[in-house]
């Protein structure tokens, strides 16, 4: 027969008090969890129910008012009609924003989009940074806008005396979207960057390279500009930076904007002139018109 102690009868009743209380406490809290996780289900639940009731309102199906910032007014509409592709659709729905900025981000129009910000009054604010055509190229007859960077513009046209044409492209057109290949392409635009700024630019109507690196004649110059009134030539020489024994860029400035002071045409009322022979004066055969 065993014989307990009172003195170990009185430590198991103790450890049994302290596991009871142990388990009463675990029990109080799993309950507090389970209430927590029960509100936030109900609150889960109730803001989709509230979510899905507000975008199912009437008032909330309506198409976004879509606002175009700094966008150039000469190609506004093309590119309200490319956000128009994607955006007749509830203003509150998902894919609105990203839908409308992949439409724009693979537009030869658009360098970058900024931003699409949707706001509490049903508007999208649009920022972008769009390409700048700046001139015609032209081919055989026909005409493809050219932005600044070197990229065709998507599009058939016309002459417009709002750009300057270049001539003698090298290489036949790129498909709508990509660059235009050439050094000679390169070199023309970087001409019409390097003049646009000048107060006689309007003059300037053309930017000739179909001899440029000497490809048809090693003695004449490798770029021509045509000016406006009557179609006149000034033979520019050669690319900006590449002069060797003839005046710099800006001395050829120089000289159209002294004819444009005196004669009030960077031609100086000639058929022809040259401004690659002289750092001071142009060159010319030709009597004033």
């Amino acid at each position: 027969m065993k014989l307990f102690s009172p003195k170990k009868r009185r430590g198991r009743r103790k450890r049994r008090k302290i596991d009871r209380e142990l388990l009463r406490g675990r029990i109080k809290v799993a309950a507090k969890f389970i209430v927590v996780i029960g509100v936030v289900a109900g609150a889960v639940f109730g803001v989709s129910v509230l979510d899905t009731q507000v975008r199912l309102h009437p008032s909330n199906q309506i198409a976004p008012a879509v606002v175009l910032l700094d966008v150039p007014e000469a190609f506004e509409s093309r590119i309200r009609n490319l956000v128009d592709r994607v955006s007749d659709r509830p203003w509150l729905d998902d894919s609105l924003c990203r839908d409308i900025a992949t439409e724009l981000d693979e537009s030869p129009w658009v360098r970058s989009v900024h931003f699409v910000r949707r706001n509490s009054d049903a508007t999208l604010e649009i920022s972008a940074d769009y390409r700048d055509p700046v001139a015609l190229v032209q081919i055989d007859g026909n005409f493809c806008l050219i932005a600044d960077d070197g990229m065709r513009l998507p599009g058939d046209y016309q002459y417009h005396p709002a750009y300057v044409v270049i001539q003698g492209a090298a290489s036949p057109p790129p498909a709508p979207g990509q660059f235009w290949p050439g050094d000679d392409i390169v070199v023309a635009l970087d001409m019409i960057r390097r003049l646009k700024d000048e107060p006689f630019y309007d003059q300037i109507t053309g930017v000739i390279i179909s001899n440029f690196n000497g490809r048809e004649s090693r003695h004449d110059p490798h770029i021509e500009l045509a000016a406006a009134p009557s179609g006149s030539r000034i033979l520019w020489g050669s690319p900006p930076g590449q002069e060797i024994e003839e005046p710099t860029f800006a001395q050829k400035v120089a000289i159209l904007a002294e004819n444009d002071r005196i004669w009030g045409r960077i031609d100086a009322k000639r058929i022809q002139i040259d401004v690659s022979t002289y750092p001071d004066r142009f060159a010319t055969t030709d009597t004033i018109q």
